[in-house]
């Protein structure tokens, strides 16, 4: 088996049926299989999950015992994989035609660990655009390779073996999932090669991620705080200074910019998470660094006092 597909979903409704139909309508042979991982739907996903897996061969079915967040869906998936390659889709999503049978001449050629891959973004499948150009980067201790690397892990694909025993794959972790992943990943990581044609549509809906967070603030703060449990303990992770360092400030940067437009959650809460966090990982950040996210913190500061005085005026 060359290539497992993991598609974990939770109440995707009939999102999951178009994500899944956009992958079985390309050419599939015996080296390709879709995992599904249902957390804990509580809609017909999980029915609609079912009869995919009883039409397809290569479609197999796992169900979560309870909501337990994406990212242990996403290795639960990959643990029962045979593929020598483990690609992870979101079940709101929609792969690009004719990108399958590309993607599998490219694995059964290349020696590379990860696979980074262009990708369009869209609202809605039929209207698509190009988001970004991705460059081969040489340097790896790089901030054009950082940028290039980190953010979502749909447009790559992973070697199993550097998939398979990750510890954010061991806990809740719903939300800046994508982020920690590839941390992990790209300590384990030999060659990494950037590809430069697009294979997947992201589908960007209408709620905004702040408006989600804000639903489930609960999961958020929790996955935040297991984040952290991982960032804290990167001295064991084979990452030079320089990623060590990226990644705590995306961490805390992508922290900020989210909890301060939670205008509902008091602000002396938000700064007081940011400093917590700060004074976790300080040991990774240098002067700049640290003068950076204390700017941002003012500016969040002023940000809230605004609207404060706007929905009192």
């Amino acid at each position: 088996m060359l290539l497992t597909i993991v598609i974990p979903f939770f109440n995707s409704g009939n999102h999951l049926r178009r994500c899944v139909e956009s992958i079985v309508n390309q050419f599939i042979n015996d080296e390709v299989e879709i995992v599904l991982v249902d957390d804990g739907s509580t809609d017909k996903s999980f029915q609609t999950a079912k009869i995919l897996s009883d039409d397809y061969k290569f479609v197999r079915l796992l169900q979560n015992d309870r909501n337990r967040g994406l990212s242990f869906s996403r290795s639960a998936g990959a643990q029962i994989g045979s593929g020598e390659f483990v690609w992870h889709c979101d079940s709101d999503d929609i792969i690009l035609e004719g990108v399958i049978e590309k993607l599998l001449i490219k694995l059964e050629n290349t020696c590379a660990d990860i696979l980074v891959y262009n990708y369009v973004k869209s609202s809605h499948p039929n209207s698509n655009n190009l988001s970004h150009s991705l460059v081969e980067v040489a340097n790896k201790n790089s901030l054009d390779f950082a940028n290039s690397f980190t953010g979502p892990i749909w447009n790559k694909v992973f070697r199993s073996e550097i998939v398979k025993h990750l510890s954010c794959g061991k806990m809740y972790i719903n939300n800046g999932e994508d982020m920690v992943f590839c941390l992990e990943a790209l300590a384990k990581a030999g060659t990494i090669e950037f590809i430069n044609y697009p294979i997947y549509n992201y589908i960007k809906y209408t709620d905004t991620m702040t408006d989600s967070i804000e639903k489930n603030i609960d999961s958020y703060l929790k996955s935040q705080d297991n984040i952290a449990s991982i960032l804290v303990s990167m001295d064991t992770l084979d990452l030079s200074s320089f990623h060590r360092r990226y990644f705590v400030e995306y961490f805390l940067t992508y922290n900020l910019n989210h909890l301060i437009r939670m205008t509902h959650m008091d602000l002396f809460r938000v700064i007081q998470r940011v400093l917590i966090f700060l004074v976790l990982l300080k040991k990774y950040l240098n002067v700049t660094s640290i003068f950076r996210i204390a700017r941002l913190c003012c500016l969040g500061i002023i940000y809230r006092i605004y609207k404060k005085l706007c929905v009192e005026y």
